[in-house]
């Protein structure tokens, strides 16, 4: 019998945050340890925001929502798999467990393009958020 990973989504807002970090992955290393397999999904909005102020892009909203133009994809990549990635994986292993980072293209997770579509606060017109899309498979 194949073992079901525990899929675990950890934000950008706690990983930017070094305690809360280190705490975080101490609790998965502990479930790893325990015998469970754990993939680990995570944010980086916050490290987009800053990274994005740093390069002069602004940031762009719709219905609450951030919009991924081009530019903000590149900036979203930077920031998740560089900034975010790069200290969750590092945190991790400080804390014991086996990690490594995909960046997406592992094949771990897999997601498809979100078509536009009505969203809170975004009236009744289909809002398109540009390049966003959601999860289909792990």
């Amino acid at each position: 019998m194949a073992l079901v990973p525990l899929v675990v989504k950890v934000g950008g807002e706690a990983i930017a945050d070094p305690e809360v970090r280190a705490v975080v992955a101490a609790e998965l290393a502990a479930l790893q340890q325990r015998g469970l397999s754990v993939v680990v999904v995570h944010g980086g909005g916050v490290q987009a925001t800053e990274l994005a102020a740093r390069l002069g892009v602004e940031r762009r909203v719709v219905a609450g929502r951030r919009f991924t133009d081009d530019d903000t994809l590149e900036i979203m990549k930077m920031a998740v798999v560089g900034v975010a990635g790069t200290d969750l994986v590092a945190a991790l292993h400080a804390a014991g467990a086996r990690a490594l980072a995909s960046g997406g293209v592992g094949g771990v997770v897999r997601a498809a393009h979100r078509p536009p579509r009505a969203v809170a606060g975004g009236g009744d017109d289909p809002v398109d958020l540009g390049h966003v899309g959601d999860v289909v498979d792990v």
